[in-house]
């Protein structure tokens, strides 16, 4: 369950480094916050899905072709 959890969480912070509009020094500090380094990932385990998602929404949302099935599925996967 541990490995699993780590795969996930760096997924999110992939998804975060890869897609944010972010200076370098703030999309190098974000993935060593409270929430994203712990909280999400190593006590509350049901939410490490939260970055990645949350992430994924917002890289989908700023494309210059929308794509509202991946949008659609991805909001699909945050809610439940």
């Amino acid at each position: 369950m541990g490995w699993i959890s780590a795969v996930i969480a760096a997924a999110g912070v992939y998804v975060l480094l890869r897609f944010s509009p972010f200076p370098f020094v703030l999309r190098a500090l974000l993935p060593f916050t409270y929430f994203i380094a712990y909280q999400y990932a190593v006590v509350s385990r049901s939410y490490v899905l939260f970055p990645v998602l949350c992430f994924g929404v917002a890289a989908v949302y700023r494309l210059a072709r929308p794509r509202p099935l991946l949008m659609a599925v991805l909001l699909g996967c945050w809610r439940t």
